[in-house]
């Protein structure tokens, strides 16, 4: 999928986002940002099936080898539906414990109980999708997370309109926008399997030969787990969207209830999709996928300085959600961890992966309660502790990562220390000049942000051509 797509498609969840604040009250955005943070995860399940598919499918029919790709993609098929069926009743049996969990009541019950539902639709999207990515629908299966993000919006503005206009209560305007959201996916899944049911009719007088006997079930796991290494980065999602069990612990330590419905509702849903699109906005620009040896501190470097900087001008003048301004810092680490696993992934290096990852999430639970314990002697909001321990959690993970390539590949660890003096060297001089003209010249509102971003970043990149010519 084009990565222009992938931009655009946020384009529309930012519509949503804007269309839920302006037409209802606080509360409807802070129970859409939980149901939806539920979402996010599933979808990137979803996506991490779809590749396992489509690289199963792929694999086995450049060789011939039907009767391997079919047995393969029962064994995925069943693995599916047996963690399919055990999440299902986990999460719809817990729901009012998870309720109590993040707003010390059961008004998020019924969140859960329905979200559940979405555990026995979305993997399965993703296994039809992988598979119906190589038939003649690709042009639709390629795009399908544009489409799918306008529909949703189309359906989220409906409802919008009807709820405002009709003064629908909390409850009943967030029923309306779960239960829709998820007839969509299930609608979308009956779509994808009539078209399944279409080809396979199409293909079925179509003579192929093929080995007689299937692959060994040994080599057809050990297959499967290969292509599922990438799932991995859902542990990354779960680091942050973990926190909001964490509400109720805060609550009892005298946060206020509405800080911490803005809390959720940055962690589950305004801050990872402002992050992504971020992210995808950088990768759109500059092309991190194939990082070389050679390229790989240049990339980093280069990705660092751009989103570094804009996460502190951001930070500097963006009053719309008071919480954002330290959350922004989030995304230059993950942005920087991405490219670094995207880059040991390509050599091979699952391993280090799998253990610097699992480490990291260990590492965050545990600052979680050694922060938030700090915090309460400190005149700041006690969620920041979680906000910090996610930062700290990132950066330790960037630190062994990249340790680990500059020793592993011999690259030059002493120009990458030199080039991040650099950058901060530079950010404090356009830091203190922005201030300077926010003290003097400044209005609270959206677009006079957005000036004062586009100014720093301008004078930012303006200083770092000019070092650039004098060396």
């Amino acid at each position: 999928m084009k990565k222009s797509f992938v931009f655009y498609s946020f384009i529309f969840y930012f519509l949503s986002l804007i269309v839920i604040e302006i037409t209802n009250p606080a509360d409807v955005l802070f129970n859409y940002a939980i149901f939806y943070g539920i979402i996010i995860i599933l979808e990137a399940v979803s996506l991490g099936v779809s590749y396992i598919t489509y690289k199963i499918v792929n694999y086995y029919d450049i060789q011939n080898k039907i009767l391997s790709r079919n047995y393969t993609l029962f064994t995925i098929f069943k693995l599916i539906i047996i963690s399919a069926i055990i999440f299902f009743f986990a999460l719809y049996l817990s729901s009012s414990f998870i309720s109590n969990m993040i707003i010390s009541d059961n008004s998020l019950e019924y969140i859960f109980k329905i979200s559940s539902i979405l555990i026995l639709i979305l993997p399965f999207i993703g296994i039809l999708r992988g598979f119906l990515y190589i038939t003649k629908v690709k042009f639709l299966i390629k795009y399908y997370y544009l489409i799918a993000s306008f529909f949703k919006f189309v359906i989220i503005f409906i409802i919008s309109l009807v709820s405002y206009f009709s003064k629908m209560d909390v409850l009943t305007v967030n029923y309306c926008y779960i239960i829709a959201i998820t007839t969509f996916y299930l609608l979308l899944l009956l779509l994808l399997f009539i078209l399944l049911r279409r080809i396979l009719k199409d293909n079925y007088n179509n003579s192929v030969k093929f080995e007689k006997y299937h692959e060994k079930r040994e080599e057809i796991l050990k297959r499967i787990k290969v292509y599922s290494y990438p799932m991995i980065g859902i542990i990354l999602l779960l680091m942050m969207s973990f926190d909001v069990l964490y509400s109720n612990f805060l609550i009892k330590m005298g946060t206020n209830i509405s800080n911490i419905k803005n809390y959720s509702i940055i962690t589950c849903y305004v801050g990872i999709l402002f992050n992504a699109f971020f992210i995808f906005s950088i990768f759109l620009i500059c092309d991190f996928r194939k990082n070389t040896k050679k390229e790989i501190l240049n990339n980093l470097i280069k990705a660092l300085s751009i989103s570094l900087a804009f996460s502190v001008f951001a930070s500097i003048v963006y009053n719309y959600y008071p919480i954002y301004k330290y959350f922004i810092y989030l995304c230059p680490l993950q942005l920087l961890n991405i490219i670094v696993l995207m880059y040991l992934y390509n050599q091979n290096r699952r391993k280090i992966i799998l253990n610097t990852i699992s480490l990291s999430f260990i590492i965050k639970q545990f600052f979680n309660f050694v922060i938030i314990h700090y915090f309460k002697y400190t005149e700041l909001a006690n969620y920041n502790a979680l906000i910090t321990s996610s930062l700290l959690a990132y950066l330790i993970m960037f630190v062994i990562l990249i340790t680990y390539i500059i020793i592993t590949y011999k690259l030059d660890g002493e120009f990458f220390v030199k080039s991040l003096f650099d950058i901060f060297a530079q950010l404090i001089i356009v830091t203190v000049i922005i201030l300077l003209l926010k003290h003097i010249i400044y209005f609270e509102n959206v677009f006079c942000g957005f000036l004062y971003i586009i100014l720093g970043m301008f004078l930012y990149l303006k200083i770092r051509n000019y070092k650039k010519r004098i060396r």
